[in-house]
């Protein structure tokens, strides 16, 4: 028991500390390793690596009906784009808290550089949307703000089998058991309608992508440093997969 509030600590440690330096870490130009669509992650489906679209293919059918989409830690805006594609009717609204990320999607798409707690709008949306994000945020703080501005929300990130909750201090990023999920949701208000694992995550096509695109990169910074590590640790943890949750407020 004392182990566990040990680890406990040591991760909200970290968690307070990934705060300061999320910005940081992913505040990088990577436009040029990215496909043309600007994704930036290689998930569910497709033989080939560049078919990046398909890490948002699952959500699709999460937005029937949908008109108007938060979506917050938006990346380059591919996922975002993806959505336009298919369903044009869809008014995206995207809000990422990296300059670089902003510059990239404003020309595309209504975006804002701010955190997740900190955005304010007149708006409301039929659904908010954390492609990957959520597990970079302060997940209560996020989700509070942006209850205020939708009763619905599409989540598609990690769960974690080998505790209740797991800081990557590497990455900035938690990892959430599926309690852990529904009782962070549910403080805010939040109840789970569905809840999908998807363990087939294709952990070595996206190694390989990433070893193949930044193996010659001369750029210092963090980010590339610890994509170029990725192609030497293990392929796959199990004790994690992804999930994709739906959510609404009662």
């Amino acid at each position: 028991m004392e182990s566990k509030k040990r680890a406990r600590k040591i991760c909200a440690k970290f968690a307070r500390r990934g705060e300061k330096n999320i910005t940081d870490l992913y505040d990088l130009n990577l436009k040029a390793y990215l496909d043309d669509d600007l994704n930036y992650h290689y998930m569910e489906k497709g033989p080939h690596l560049n078919l990046f679209e398909n890490y948002t293919h699952n959500a699709l059918p999460y937005l029937n009906g949908v008109k108007s989409i938060l979506d917050v830690g938006c990346g380059y805006g591919g996922p975002a784009r993806y959505i336009s594609k298919h369903k044009p009717e869809c008014r995206i609204t995207c809000i990422t808290n990296s300059k670089s990320q902003y510059k990239a999607v404003s020309p595309l798409l209504t975006c804002y550089l701010t955190k997740a707690e900190n955005y304010f709008s007149n708006d409301r949306f039929d659904i908010a949307v954390f492609f990957d994000s959520l597990c970079h945020m302060d997940g209560p703080k996020a989700l509070a703000n942006i209850s205020n501005y939708t009763d619905k929300i599409l989540i598609k990130d990690y769960c974690y089998f080998g505790a209740d909750y797991y800081y990557s201090s590497r990455w900035e990023m938690s990892f959430r058991s599926k309690d852990n999920w529904e009782k962070t949701l549910s403080s805010i208000g939040f109840q789970i309608k569905d809840y999908r694992l998807n363990h087939n995550v294709l952990i070595e096509q996206s190694h390989l992508f990433w070893n193949d695109k930044v193996k010659d990169s001369l750029d210092p910074h963090r980010q590339i440093s610890l994509i170029k590590q990725i192609p030497k640790s293990p392929t796959l943890n199990e004790g994690k997969a992804h999930c994709i949750i739906y959510a609404e407020i009662s």
